[in-house]
Order: structure tokens, then sequence, then C-alpha cells
């Protein structure tokens, strides 16, 4: 039977390779933190978008405000705040957190009954302040599920001859 010759890597050889795999590496880009705003007002955060946020560890409250002198409603400006006469609640419901503003959304024509509304939220500072800015992506009319899947109502149809 014929020798066979083996080769035997020493650690020098693995040192070289381990150099070569460490390139700088592209930076991971952030996830993007959405939310939506609900049939009911509620502005609505998702469980990953609130621990991103570090929301929901403790009672939250935060004071909510526009931009003045804009007529439609583009963004929702969020504060955290301390005094429970300014902010407004951030809630647990389910499986996400929520703020209700039913009543500053329609007061600013947002009309959240009709239309789901999408929003994208990202951090802001200015004057010393620190917060959230939820700016509105885009808005989809809602449809009923049952008409738009089948085209036809649900249910028996009604009798619309009159018994005599």
């Amino acid at each position: 039977m014929k020798e066979k010759s083996i080769r035997f890597f020493t650690s020098q050889d693995n040192l070289k390779t381990r150099q070569q795999l460490d390139k700088p590496r592209k930076a991971k880009k952030q996830p993007t933190l959405t939310g939506s705003i609900s049939a009911k007002g509620i502005v609505v955060f998702p469980v990953k978008t609130a621990s991103a946020l570090g929301m929901g560890t403790a009672p939250m409250r935060f004071k909510v405000g526009i931009q003045e002198g804009k007529r439609k409603l583009a963004s929702l400006y969020l504060v955290q705040t301390d005094a429970p006469a300014d902010g407004f609640e951030l809630v647990k419901a389910g499986r996400s957190y929520g703020i209700e503003l039913a009543g500053v959304l329609t007061k600013n024509g947002l009309d959240f009954k009709r239309a789901k509304h999408v929003f994208v939220v990202k951090e802001f500072g200015q004057d010393g302040l620190n917060g959230y800015v939820l700016r509105l992506t885009g808005s989809e009319p809602k449809v009923k599920s049952a008409m738009s899947v089948t085209g036809k109502k649900r249910g028996r149809p009604r009798k619309t001859g009159v018994a005599a």
C-alpha cells in the first residue's frame, strides 16, 4: 500500500485567513418603525415598535402636538411628560400599545373612520425637547372585507313580496 501524504496546518495559517475575514462589514440598516391609527382614533404602536422605542416599561404619558400653520395634519409630535393634566396615557391593548386621540384627530381634520392611516416613527430633538415624530405616510380607504372578496352580500336574501 502506498503512503498518503498529509499536510498539517499551523496556527499561523489560521491567522492569515482570519485577518482576511475581518474586513469592515456594512452597518446594519435599522428597521423602519411604523404604526397606525385605528378606526376608534387610537394611535397604535405594535410591540416591535414600542420595544424599540422603550415604551411600555412603566406607565407613560405624552404631550401631543402638531406643527402650527399647517392646514392638513401631516405629523404628530409626542414628548414624554410626568404631569397628568397635560399628557395622554400610553395604554397596553392586546399585543400593542396605544394612545387615544380621537378628539384631537377629528378636530384637526383626520378622517380615521373611513380610511386607514399609517405612520413612521422617528426620534426628534428641538429646544431641549426630546420625543418622537409620527409622520403620516399614507392612507387607504377602508373596504368591508365580505363585499370585497366575493362581490356579493352575505346572508340570506330578503323576501321582497308582500304576503296577502
